[in-house]
């Protein structure tokens, strides 16, 4: 006989935990297939393939077949706009690499105390608001911090 009990899932930051229960939250999906899908890709691609629909992306993943995938696009394109401006990921940009000014300004939200987790979301917010192209860090820094405000 099976013995059911607590279960406890270990993640590497916020953000991935916070993606795990996005996930989980659509039908048929359960903890195993978003474990895989965490494990295989990195959280930008995951995020932009949802949002691109790139069925064939997620169907890589060990566990997901065609179906899940196309669920999975259905279900949570635009419901993962906190994930998409992450440090580090490559998005569009000015002059600057915007991961540049991402990772200078989420240094400056972690040294005024705002967690990574809030810091990775008044960024993605932020560039939400700013027009591409934009390589003020300031700019970046004032508006992450308006939008932090507001939560």
């Amino acid at each position: 006989m099976l013995e059911t009990g607590p279960v406890l899932y270990g993640f590497a930051d916020d953000t991935e935990r916070l993606l795990f229960r996005k996930v989980t939250a659509v039908k048929g999906i359960g903890a195993k297939t978003a474990l895989s899908l965490l494990r295989s890709l990195r959280v930008g691609d995951f995020v932009t393939a949802i949002e691109k629909g790139d069925v064939s992306l997620l169907s890589n993943v060990p566990g997901i077949g065609k179906k899940t995938a196309e669920r999975l696009c259905f279900e949570l394109k635009g419901k993962l706009d906190e994930f998409l401006f992450l440090p580090g990921e490559e998005t569009k940009g000015g002059a600057r690499a915007p991961c540049d000014i991402s990772s200078v300004v989420l240094e400056a939200l972690l040294g005024l105390g705002f967690t990574r987790s809030e810091a990775n979301v008044g960024l993605n917010r932020a560039s939400l608001r700013l027009k591409d192209g934009v390589a003020d860090e300031g700019l970046w820094l004032q508006e992450a911090l308006r939008e932090l405000k507001r939560n």
